[in-house]
């Protein structure tokens, strides 16, 4: 999954690469608050790991970003 931490005015938002069953790839904006981040060890000591995890969260047709690929 990649994914993309943002913050400007108002609260901080991620913009996460999903795969709906009956679609292609596809990106979608949720709050920060919703987003659980947990370091992982790695093996990188330039490019840390993390296991990102959203659950229990709907995403409105206004959050899903169109036109985005991999």
């Amino acid at each position: 999954m990649s994914h993309t931490h943002f913050s400007g005015l108002g609260d901080p938002q991620w913009a996460l690469e999903f795969r709906h069953p009956d679609a292609d790839v596809r990106w979608a904006v949720v709050d920060s608050a919703n987003v659980t981040v947990t370091l992982q060890d790695s093996t990188d000591v330039l490019r840390g790991s993390a296991r990102i995890t959203v659950a229990g969260v709907r995403v409105g047709a206004d959050r899903i970003l169109d036109g985005l690929t991999e």
